[in-house]
């Protein structure tokens, strides 16, 4: 399980919403291939989300051995999300502008 923790200090209100926020989004796309698990928010405002093994594309993009293979199967990922449960603005601005690279 992976815990992501809102950050604190004077923006831990932005944080706690963007948290909400995200795992309102996870809801919406439960069950799409691909997609981890969301086990909700915590008490304290952690999100609880399904661990995927792997590199972590943050850090391993510069060497990805196939990056057509990877963003097809990114692409393929996104367009089994109905549009009206998810629309392209609440996704993460690189995960657009990298896809749609790749068209």
């Amino acid at each position: 399980m992976v815990l992501k923790t809102p950050h604190g200090g004077a923006l831990g209100w932005l944080w706690r919403h963007l948290l909400r926020r995200e795992a309102a989004v996870y809801a919406r796309i439960a069950g799409i291939a691909g997609i981890p698990r969301c086990f909700g928010l915590l008490r304290d405002g952690e999100l609880a989300l399904e661990y995927v093994s792997g590199p972590s594309l943050r850090e391993h993009e510069a060497r990805l051995a196939n990056r057509n293979t990877f963003f097809a199967k990114l692409l393929e990922t996104l367009r089994a999300m109905p549009d009206h449960y998810l629309s392209v603005d609440s996704l993460p601005v690189d995960v657009v502008a990298e896809t749609m690279t790749t068209l």
